[in-house]
């Protein structure tokens, strides 16, 4: 009950419209393609999970 009731709280605090990392990875690429292909998969699950859409001109 207690767990309920912090999360109660934690949602009605406005101060802070920005989400919060649920966890973090270190991850090491030893390569600059092993980079660009880390960067194009995060960049579509970071797209999918906030639907949030892209600002035409930042297209490459």
């Amino acid at each position: 009950m207690a767990e309920a009731q912090v999360a109660l709280d934690t949602n009605n605090d406005r101060s802070n419209h920005y989400s919060r990392p649920v966890f973090k990875q270190v991850l090491k690429v030893n390569s600059l393609q092993a980079q660009r292909v880390m960067e194009r998969s995060f960049e579509r699950v970071s797209n999918s999970l906030f639907s949030h859409r892209r600002d035409p001109s930042h297209h490459r």
